[in-house]
Order: C-alpha cells, then sequence, then structure tokens
C-alpha cells in the first residue's frame, strides 16, 4: 500500500451534495467567477485584485440571500395554496434537499448486487417466482350461489368515459405505452366516442389488447433490511387507456356488488364510507365490553399474516367464484382474459428489466385488483366459526370471549383449523411465525391463555400489537399507541424544524395541520377519553408545533402559546371528532356494521314522560376502561349538547354547530400572518409577553 501511494498519481477531491435549488446558471457562473478572483488574488497579492475579489464576493453574497429568500417565499406559497399532502411532501422535500430514497445495493446469498440493470432482473425474477410458485394444489372447492341476480354484459356511454377522462390526474406518470394523461384529458371531448366503442368491443368480445396487459413495476420498500429484495412489493404503473377502462368496468361491478349485499359485512377494506377507524371502532367496542363483564375470562384476538396475499391469487378459483357472486357469460370471460397473460417488468431510474409473464394474483396499483381480491376473500365469512372474522383487504383477525380461557383457547384452536384449511384451500398461505395473539382481559386479571396453534405450529402471545395503525394493548390502555403516535409526529415535526426560519408562519402552520397533526389524532375516536398522563404526551407534541411556529421562547405557557395561534387543545378536538362519529352513528350515517351500536335514547326505553327523554341512555358500566371507550363517553359528550345542534339538518351543520360551541374560533390568524417571517416571530413575542 505504501509503494501505490507513493508510485501511483492520484488527487484528493472534496465531493459535494446536489446544488441548491435556488443556485441558477447565471449565480453558478457568478460562484465560479469569485473563485478566480480569488485565485488570481492568491497568485498575485495586490490590493487592487484583493478589491475586485470582495466587492465580486459582497455582490454575490447579496445576491444568493436574496435568491434564496425569493425561492422560500415561493414554496410558502406553494405549500399555502397545495390541496393535499402529497404536493406538501413534494415541495418539502424539494426545500430540503430530500428526493426520493433510492434502492441501495442488494445482497442475495452473500452476492452484491449494485448495478441498476442487474437490481431490476433480479426484482423481475423475484415478482415473477411468486406468482409461479402460487400455482393452485389439485383439490376441488364447490360454493354454492350467493344470489340470484346476474351480471353477464357491461354496456358503457359515452358520457360515462368522458367524464373519467376529464377526473384524470394531468401529472401523473404514463404507463409503458407512454401516453400520458394530460393528453387524454384535454382530448377527452374528442376521443370518447371513439374510446367507448372500442371499450364496448372488447367487453363483448371478452379479449383485451396484449399491450393493455402490460405494466412497469416499481419495487416499493415494505420495512426489515432494506438490502432484503424480499423486503420490496411491486407496485404496477399501468397505461392509462386501459385504466379508464378498468375505472369504468370497477363503478359498475363495485355497484352491483353493494346493491345485492353480497360484500361480507365486516369487510372495511376499499369500501366508499367505511375503513379502519370504523372496523378498530367496533373491535375495541367488543373488547371493553368483554372485560366490562365479569362472565367472560377473557378474549383472544389473533391477528392473521397472510403471504404476499394480492400476488398469489389463484385465477381459476378468482373467476369460479366471480361466477358464483352472478358474475357469468362475456363479462366473466372478459375478466379471465384480465388476468391470464399479464406481463410485467420492473423499471428503476429508467432502467427496465426484461419482460416476465405473470401466472397468480391481480396487480397491485391498478383499479379494478382490490376489489377482485375482496371477491376473492369474502366467502371467508361463510366458514362455521364462533369467532367474529374481520378483514381489511388482506389484514384479517380473529376474537372470541368465553367463561374460561381453556373454553376461549379450545374455540380459538378449532376456528383457525377452519380458517388455515380455507386459506389452503384457496392457494393463500399464513405466516405463523408473523401472527399474533393478544390475550384481552382487565389489568388486575392473572388469566393465562393456553397456547394458540396455526398449522401445529404455536402463536406468539404479545402484551400489544399494532394492527390498522392502531397500537393495542391487551388491557386496552392507549399508552404504548400514544409513545408510538408522539414519535412519529415529532419526527415529522423535526422535519419542518430545518424550514422554521425560511417558510412563513402561515406555511409552517399550514403544513402542521396537513403533515403533523393529522398523526396525533389517528383513530382518535377510540381513545377520547384519555388519562391525563398520556393527554399530555400528546399535547406536548403540539406545543413544540405551536413554538416552532410562533418562535416562542422556551418555557412560554402552553396555554399562551394556543391562545397566540388560536389553536385548541387535543383533548378538545378528540371531543369534537367523538361528536361528529355519535351524529353519523344518530342519523344512520355510518357502515352497516357499526350500526347496531347506535345507541337508545332514554324516551324509547321508557313510556313514562321525562324531561330529558331525548337523551341518549348511558350504559351501565363496571369498569373504567368501558366508560372511557367510545359509546358511554360520546354519549355523555351528546347529552351536554345543545338540542338545537343536536337537531342540526345535516353533516356539515352538525360540523359547523359543534365547532362554535366546542371549538375556538380563529380571528386574528389573517393579520398575524402577514409580514416578513422575523417580524411575524418579534411580534408573537410581543403579545405572549403581554399575557404573561
Amino acid at each position: 500500500m505504501i509503494l501505490a501511494k507513493n508510485t501511483i498519481p492520484n488527487k484528493y477531491t472534496r465531493v459535494t451534495g446536489a446544488r441548491k435549488p435556488w443556485i441558477t446558471p447565471e449565480l453558478l457562473e457568478a460562484i465560479i467567477h469569485k473563485t478566480n478572483l480569488y485565485n488570481t488574488f492568491k497568485a498575485s497579492p495586490t490590493s487592487e485584485n484583493w478589491k475586485c475579489y470582495t466587492k465580486t464576493k459582497n455582490r454575490l453574497t447579496k445576491d444568493l440571500r436574496q435568491a434564496e429568500a425569493e425561492y422560500y417565499s415561493t414554496v410558502s406559497e406553494r405549500l399555502r395554496s397545495a390541496k393535499d399532502a402529497q404536493v406538501f411532501w413534494s415541495v418539502l422535500k424539494q426545500a430540503t434537499g430530500k428526493g426520493k430514497t433510492s434502492i441501495p445495493a442488494l445482497s442475495v446469498d452473500g452476492t452484491v448486487v449494485a448495478k441498476d440493470k442487474d437490481k431490476v432482473e433480479l426484482f423481475n425474477d423475484i415478482f415473477v417466482n411468486v406468482t409461479r410458485e402460487a400455482t393452485h394444489p389439485d383439490r376441488t372447492v364447490r360454493l354454492p350461489m350467493f344470489t340470484n341476480e346476474d351480471l353477464s354484459t357491461i354496456v358503457l356511454s359515452v358520457d360515462e368515459v368522458q367524464e373519467v377522462l376529464r377526473g384524470l390526474h394531468p401529472n401523473k406518470a404514463p404507463g409503458p405505452d407512454g401516453i400520458p394523461n394530460r393528453l387524454l384529458k384535454e382530448a377527452a371531448p374528442v376521443i370518447s366516442t371513439s374510446l367507448c366503442n372500442l371499450f364496448n368491443l372488447s367487453l363483448s368480445s371478452s379479449q383485451l389488447p396484449a399491450e393493455w396487459k402490460q405494466c412497469n413495476v416499481t419495487p416499493v420498500y415494505k420495512k426489515g433490511d432494506r438490502t432484503n429484495p424480499s423486503n420490496y412489493r411491486p407496485i404496477a404503473l399501468l397505461p392509462t387507456v386501459p385504466k379508464v377502462l378498468e375505472r369504468l368496468v370497477h363503478n359498475r361491478l363495485y355497484t352491483y356488488l353493494m346493491n345485492n349485499n353480497l360484500i361480507n359485512i365486516n369487510q372495511s377494506g376499499f369500501k366508499k364510507g367505511d375503513g379502519t377507524v370504523p372496523q378498530l371502532m367496533r373491535l375495541v367496542d367488543e373488547w371493553a365490553k368483554s372485560i366490562d363483564d365479569p362472565n367472560i375470562s377473557c378474549t383472544a384476538a389473533v391477528f392473521l399474516d397472510v403471504r404476499r396475499a394480492f400476488d398469489t391469487v389463484w385465477h381459476d378459483g378468482l373467476i369460479y367464484k366471480l361466477s358464483r357472486y352472478g358474475i357469468k357469460g362475456p363479462l366473466n370471460k372478459w375478466f379471465s382474459d384480465y388476468l391470464v397473460d399479464r406481463q410485467q417488468r420492473v423499471v428503476i431510474n429508467g432502467i427496465a428489466s426484461t419482460w416476465g409473464y405473470t401466472r397468480a394474483g391481480v396487480p397491485q396499483g391498478s383499479i379494478l385488483g382490490p376489489l377482485l381480491f375482496l371477491v376473492f376473500i369474502n366467502d371467508i365469512k361463510e366458514l362455521p366459526c364462533s369467532s367474529n372474522i374481520n378483514c381489511f383487504a388482506d389484514d384479517t383477525s380473529l376474537s372470541n370471549s368465553g367463561p374460561t380461557a381453556q373454553v376461549v383457547a379450545s374455540t380459538t384452536n378449532t376456528d383457525l383449523q377452519l380458517v388455515s384449511t380455507w386459506f389452503l384451500d384457496w392457494g393463500l398461505q399464513l405466516h405463523p411465525d408473523k401472527c399474533k395473539v393478544l390475550c384481552i382481559k382487565s389489568p388486575r386479571s392473572r388469566v393465562q391463555l393456553p397456547s394458540i396453534y396455526i398449522a401445529g405450529q404455536i402463536v406468539e402471545e404479545v402484551p400489544f400489537y399494532t394492527h390498522l395503525g392502531a397500537t393495542i394493548h391487551q388491557t386496552l390502555r392507549w399508552t404504548e399507541h400514544v409513545q408510538t403516535t408522539s414519535n412519529k409526529a415529532r419526527r415529522t415535526l423535526g422535519f419542518l424544524w430545518k424550514l422554521r426560519d425560511k417558510l412563513s408562519r402561515e406555511a409552517l402552520e399550514v403544513a402542521y395541520n396537513t403533515m403533523v397533526r393529522p398523526k396525533l389524532e389517528y383513530a382518535a375516536v377510540l381513545f377520547g377519553d384519555l388519562p391525563c398522563s398520556a393527554s399530555k404526551i400528546l399535547e406536548r407534541v403540539q406545543y413544540q408545533a405551536g413554538c416552532l411556529i410562533t418562535g416562542a421562547p422556551r418555557r412560554t405557557p402552553s396555554s399562551i402559546v394556543l391562545q397566540e395561534l388560536e389553536w385548541d387543545s387535543l383533548s378538545s378536538r378528540r371531543h369534537f371528532h367523538s361528536l361528529i362519529l355519535m351524529y353519523k352513528l344518530v342519523k344512520g350515517l355510518v357502515p352497516p356494521h357499526l350500526q347496531p351500536l347506535t345507541p337508545v335514547t332514554r324516551g324509547e326505553r321508557t313510556h313514562v314522560q321525562l324531561r330529558n327523554s331525548g337523551h341518549l341512555h348511558l350504559p351501565r358500566c363496571r369498569t373504567q376502561i368501558y366508560k372511557s371507550s367510545f359509546i358511554p363517553h360520546a354519549s355523555r359528550l351528546w347529552n351536554q349538547l345543545p338540542q338545537v345542534v343536536k337537531e342540526a339538518p345535516s353533516l356539515s351543520t352538525f360540523k359547523n354547530l359543534c365547532k362554535a360551541h366546542l371549538l375556538t374560533q380563529p380571528r386574528h390568524q389573517a393579520r398575524r400572518r402577514n409580514g416578513p417571517r422575523l417580524d411575524n416571530i418579534l411580534a408573537a413575542r410581543r403579545r405572549m409577553d403581554q399575557c404573561l
């Protein structure tokens, strides 16, 4: 090494990062000119060269500061006018110099794969082989007809096609065909008739062009080691024209399935008006009632993990199930042609792999894929299980209660045997190592749940588990969820902290409301009556955000910071969200699986005339856990509302009236947001000092 160092020519260079976004070509030339002047002065250190250099340097410094200020002023305006979180992230990442995280060098059996052309081939082989290994075993499962209705043909209208074309996002990337969304959107009035005829021909002939079944695939990191290619999932980018057809078929199929009540009522994934929070609310309500019931010893909640569920859907099995739900004739054959002979290639940094054929699965990133998956997994509800089976797409959970832990474990194991067989029959594979079980019980209970098995393997029992974004503890306390949530929010807040002196107050406040506060308030209805100690953890994050936005000095009282921003405490906002959901319950605006939770009024429980007959009946609560759950807590809040608020004719009217009753109405923010950032900070500090 010493010999090489002394004999091989070398040069040390400093590797600089990406150029700042406000550095224009003109400024770059000025920087180079300044550097040349400095080198000239070093070579000939005269007063004239020094004067020329310092004059140029001072002028350049002024221009750089002005360019940076103008850039962040533009960023502030873009943040203020942005309409969704995706735009916010795009702008903020650009402002902080953080772009997309590239895929690092991959490690496969000790071999390092570093070049993009090798990565794309590796990923494509993995993604394609998953579908090839998912071939279904030779077994036959007969299903009954689930409906007497049928949907055998679809005939589209020009108006339908034009409406979908006009709704295309103009900035979405095109698929393998390279046809941009903006072209289709702008040309919608002209091409709608031709595309409608083409779509109807495809549906009537039950065929799709081969080019419409090609897609570019992007590997998206899930979790775990980033160098392990198995920790990435494929997201497909399809051509826009067939996606328009998919949207039209999806609309018809979804309407047919929902109008005939064919989708599992306990399936909350990809359904309008449903989501993760409604399902979590129902599950937590059931578990809180079980803790409150003295005749129930414990509840076993098992959370299942399906290996690459979307990528291993058995095509023949899916087509068969579609026929059982009344999808027959040409439309059934069209779905069959839609699924077979699909091609994909992986694209990274503009480099594409060779094409590969998929033999199973529904394309992730498509429009029809999620709905077809719901159909494929839908008949799990027909199993003769004593446990409650709940699904959010492929996130499946089972729960059941009993008088003893032995009864609960026995019932759970019997039901898991049925569920495991069902998955095996339809070509899906469970991951016993990733499945978990919670023994939900009172904090004082010493009950031990006997072992739970899946495919002969013991399922790990854990004290808490994150399901659909909420961390659920076995005693239904929310300390772990609050801690996890606050950590996520702080990381995002740190992202904004770098821009605290550069963005305007309004831009920072809007960024907080869009990116940080939704994390703090996710599933807030589950813990509206949060204990004071846990509530303080969340309030602390909002306080830090308030200090960032206002420039408040350390140890400024939280109440004064909130008063300056005209913000409400997160506790008050949780009450507001609980009341909104209670209004939906009372008015029947919730998914069907939540409607049985609707509380009755006191007047409906008695024939005696009462002054508070319009109040909701408060359930009797034996434990603080059930008393703090949604139904008892939100019912108490509802009964405290003025009658005029409860009788609001619409949800929007109720929100406005409830907001006026519970929350602070901003009055001075428009004036306080104006002006330069430094002036805003000084003015805010003066106002807060006057309140001390």
